[in-house]
C-alpha cells in the first residue's frame, strides 16, 4: 500500500477530538493540514523515485547492456535519447 493524503475523515476525527469545532478554525486547520501532507508526500515521492532499483531478466541481454550503461551514466551530466537510456 502506498502513501496518500491524510483522508478528511481523519481529519475531521482529529478536529472533533480536539474541539475545533469553529468552521472557520477548521476550515484553517484542514488548510494547514492538507499543505503540510502535501508537501511531505512530493518530498517523500522525490525520495522514493531516487531510490528506485533497476531491474532487468537475466536473459535480456539488451536490457542488461541498458541497464550497465544507464548505471555507468547515472552521475553523468548527459541526458538520455531512447527509451533504454542509452546515450551516444
Amino acid at each position: 500500500m502506498g502513501l496518500g493524503p491524510i483522508p478528511f475523515t481523519a481529519i475531521d476525527a482529529y478536529a472533533r477530538r480536539y474541539r475545533i469545532d469553529d468552521v472557520d478554525e477548521f476550515d484553517r486547520f484542514i488548510t494547514l493540514v492538507k499543505v503540510q501532507d502535501s508537501e511531505y508526500l512530493r518530498l517523500r515521492q522525490r525520495q522514493d523515485d531516487e531510490n528506485l532499483v533497476d531491474e532487468v531478466e537475466a536473459t535480456d541481454v539488451e536490457g542488461v547492456r541498458a541497464l550497465m550503461k544507464r548505471l555507468g551514466n547515472r552521475h553523468s551530466p548527459e541526458k538520455t535519447d531512447d527509451a533504454h537510456g542509452i546515450t551516444d
